[in-house]
């Protein structure tokens, strides 16, 4: 396990998304499980008004998909990207890369950010794992060798 704490809380969606290509690069045949996150989106500007089209936001209707979603939310490595492109910043979260050769059970597994001991990874099959605080401290727990600097 390594921590580390970022300069910027308020914008690491660049950062995260340079890891997470990292973690693709090493092992291509994988998914995203997300639990207990909060993704703030960037501003697209004010309300337009009457008759105005609002502009769609995946970053927030990520967040009420996992609202809505028992456990987390399963995610192939573009679908994340895209929703970290429309992302400020990530919050807070539970990011695990599993295998495809592995299948998560929703409904009982649920990391958190701040579970009891902080020391191993939320799951035995897990290969990547990043819990986020704050939006600055990040534990990167790494079965793939990958050193969590960039």
């Amino acid at each position: 396990m390594s921590l580390i704490l970022y300069p910027s809380p308020h914008e690491n969606t660049e950062y995260l998304i340079k890891l997470f290509n990292k973690v693709n690069g090493k092992l291509k045949d994988g998914y995203w499980f997300i639990s207990d996150a909060y993704f703030v989106p960037k501003f697209k500007g004010d309300y337009c008004g009457e008759g105005g089209e609002t502009p769609k936001n995946l970053c927030v209707e990520f967040n009420n998909s996992l609202e809505r979603e028992s456990g987390g939310s399963l995610l192939s490595h573009p679908e994340l990207i895209t929703i970290l492109e429309d992302t400020q910043t990530v919050n807070a979260g539970v990011l695990i890369y599993f295998s495809n050769n592995f299948t998560v059970d929703k409904d009982i597994f649920y990391p958190t950010v701040e579970r009891e001991d902080q020391k191993i990874m939320s799951h035995s099959e897990a290969l990547y794992e990043i819990s986020i605080l704050d939006g600055d401290m990040f534990n990167i727990f790494d079965n793939l060798s990958l050193d969590g600097t960039l």
